[in-house]
């Protein structure tokens, strides 16, 4: 509960930024269970996210799983990668991603790691799959992608069987 209540999501513009709290109330209570109130300023977000279904679909994820992952990165990464399910092979899913699309999709600050892969390997891919092997049912690998001498992006993959280990929750 104490992770839940202090997620945000951060919108960046132009002229600026939003920061806005996901939840509003979260109550347990034995015998009955958690109750979540999302934030009022959200409904304009879900309403989205329920068009966008209506209209496109979307990837539907376990809670558990993304409630457990410590970083925005790794939610995204994880969510990116299993949109792809449905085409798994024997249970692997296999995702090719530019760098310049993975940049843009797991929203990485304009400027941050430019020229640096061993960094943006670091910080946005290695410690979130790290956190998504270890904290949720999903086992992630990559390979680089490269054109040349340069990289121009990542080829995912991820395994969709459980894990034999027992994951805790919160």
């Amino acid at each position: 509960a104490n992770r839940l209540i202090s997620r945000y999501i951060h919108i960046v513009y132009e002229d600026g930024f939003d920061y806005y709290t996901i939840f509003q109330h979260i109550r347990y209570r034995e015998n009955k269970g958690p109750f979540i109130k999302f934030s009022e300023d959200m409904r304009p977000f879900l309403l989205d996210i329920y068009q966008s279904y209506r209209k496109y679909g979307f990837t539907k994820t376990d809670m558990k799983q993304i409630f457990t992952l410590g970083s925005a990165y790794a939610m995204r990464l994880l969510e990116l990668i299993l949109q792809y399910r449905g085409k798994a092979k024997n249970g692997i899913i296999e995702r090719e991603i530019s760098i310049d699309d993975l940049r843009y999709k797991l929203n990485v600050p304009e400027g941050a790691y430019k020229g640096r892969i061993g960094n943006f390997r670091q910080f946005v891919l290695d410690k979130p799959i790290e956190d998504i092997n270890k904290n949720t049912q999903y086992f992630i690998t990559y390979e680089t992608v490269k054109k040349g001498r340069s990289v121009s992006g990542f080829k995912f993959f991820c395994n969709c069987f459980q894990k034999s280990t027992y994951i805790q929750m919160l």
